[in-house]
Formats: structure tokens, sequence, C-alpha cells
């Protein structure tokens, strides 16, 4: 996939995707569906400054911190995952639309300083 420098929509749903480092140099993305994979930790995703939409529905994410800060992010998805808490939520100054639905979430503080400039 590295070779997809001019790549904007990727959708890789329904996999068993475990790690995404080899998405890292796809920078040109704008919308990624990682939906229904293995995933736990999308931290290497941080490369990618024109994502506005992510979607990691379906996933094995336990840390909020998993989850890279992406500037022009606007729709994040991360309902179906195991998520506990969401402190260390990241700095996400765009984002619109947060899905959280089916997580093992206790209390959502955290999230409320991530549109902060």
């Amino acid at each position: 996939l590295s070779s997809l420098k001019k790549l904007r929509n990727l959708s890789l749903g329904g996999n068993k995707i475990s790690s995404v480092a080899a998405l890292k140099n796809l920078t040109k993305l704008e919308s990624l569906n990682l939906y229904n994979n293995k995933i736990k930790d999308a931290s290497s995703l941080s490369k990618l400054s024109d994502l506005t939409y992510l979607t990691l529905s379906g996933n094995l994410i336990s840390k909020a911190s998993a989850v890279p800060s992406l500037k022009k992010l606007s729709t994040l998805d991360l309902s179906e995952n195991k998520l506990k808490d969401m402190s260390n939520f990241p700095s996400l100054p765009k984002l619109e639309n947060l899905y959280l639905r089916e997580n093992k979430l206790k209390s959502v503080s955290g999230i409320s300083s991530c549109n902060d400039p």
C-alpha cells in the first residue's frame, strides 16, 4: 500500500488487521475505515494529517491514548471497542462527530478538552 501515495479513501473493514503501521505513509488519506479488525493501537496513524474521517469501531482498543491526535479529524468512531475511560483522549480541535457506543465506559471525563485549540 505504501506506493499508493495519492490515495484519499481506504476501507479495510472486516479483516484481521492487528497493526496499522503499514498505513503511516498514506499521508493524503482523508477517509479511513478500519472497522471490525483486531487493532489495539492506532497511534501510528499520527502522520495522516489530512484525515477527516476515521472509523475504528469493532476493534480491541482499550485506551483512548491509542488514538492519534489529528488536527483535521471531524468524525471518529470508536464504538464496540474495550474503552473503560477517556483519560488521555487526544486533542482533536475539529472533532464534530464522536461515536462511543458499546464500550465499557464508566466515565466520559477527558473528552471535554479535546476541542481546545
